[in-house]
């Protein structure tokens, strides 16, 4: 179907768009049905990136400050919003900041963790064996996060001065975090793969793109006990990655979202546009028709 498509091509050009990430940027879908008793069902694949050139401390706020009141430049009342990574947590912030604007809202993983203080209720075992796993992944995995969030301007510099080692440091992330069973190419062409390196080296924006790790560690924010997602919430649970981060159960994302829709993807990790975009466009497609 010509729609499908389109929701395809959005993906990937969408996932493309995010991995590059200049500056502070974010890539989501924003998606509108319209007069589906008829059949007809019409996306708008608006993927935005969004750079902010010499700020500090906006990342978390991108819903806030650039995101709602451009939707309502555009002349957009009411739209969906998708995302994942950082995008997912952009998405969760729109819809707790402004909810009557949101149809709904589709992530690929979960960005934000729910309020866990006084007054939450004990984790299932489920719960508890997702968070356990997550704690050892980040003993393994979340280096590269240090130092990105401590000293991004030293890491930049070599980075910046070395396709090689630039190379080295997008790319073995890819291998890790999707579904390549520890081969990249099984999973990417080797093509793909230098496109997406070749993006951050000839626009020498590998810098800009680890700048939100900064502005999370020192301007983040914190969900409370009131903070929930009242906003229709589908959630396409991507978790096949070579180095396994964990499988969160649906009760962990409803602490802090109206989950409508759920699934368990069969393959496909944290890069879920471009690894599998038709099962993503699909699963976007079919929660946003329910709305």
């Amino acid at each position: 179907m010509d729609w499908m498509n389109a929701v395809i091509q959005g993906v990937l050009l969408g996932g493309l768009y995010a991995l590059f990430a200049a500056g502070l940027s974010l890539v989501f879908g924003i998606m509108r049905v319209v007069n589906l008793a008829h059949g007809d069902f019409i996306i708008l694949a608006a993927f935005l990136s969004v750079v902010v050139v010499g700020v500090t401390g906006l990342g978390p706020f991108l819903s806030l400050v650039i995101v709602v009141p451009l939707m309502g430049g555009l002349g957009y009342e009411r739209y969906g919003a998708g995302g994942g990574d950082f995008g997912a947590g952009v998405t969760t912030l729109m819809a707790l900041d402004e909810p009557r604007r949101m149809i709904g809202i589709h992530l690929s993983n979960l960005e934000l963790s729910p309020w866990m203080g006084e007054g939450s209720r004990p984790l299932s075992s489920a719960e508890s064996a997702y968070l356990a796993q997550r704690q050892r992944w980040d003993a393994s995995e979340r280096g590269y996060s240090s130092i990105q969030s401590t000293k991004p301007q030293t890491l930049a510099y070599a980075l910046n001065d070395s396709p090689a080692g630039l190379a080295a440091w997008i790319l073995e992330k890819w291998r890790s975090w999707a579904d390549t069973k520890g081969s990249l190419e099984h999973r990417f062409s080797r093509d793909f793969l230098l496109t997406l390196v070749t993006l951050y080296w000839v626009t020498e924006t590998i810098t800009t793109s680890m700048r939100d790790y900064f502005d999370n560690r020192w301007h983040g924010i914190t969900l409370g006990p009131d903070d929930f997602v009242r906003v229709p919430t589908g959630i396409a649970n991507f978790i096949e990655q070579l180095v396994f981060e964990g499988d969160p159960p649906r009760e962990w994302a409803e602490r802090l979202y109206d989950v409508r829709h759920w699934t368990r993807m069969p393959s496909g990790g944290h890069f879920a546009p471009a690894e599998e975009p038709e099962l993503l466009a699909r699963d976007i497609a079919t929660f946003f028709a329910t709305l």
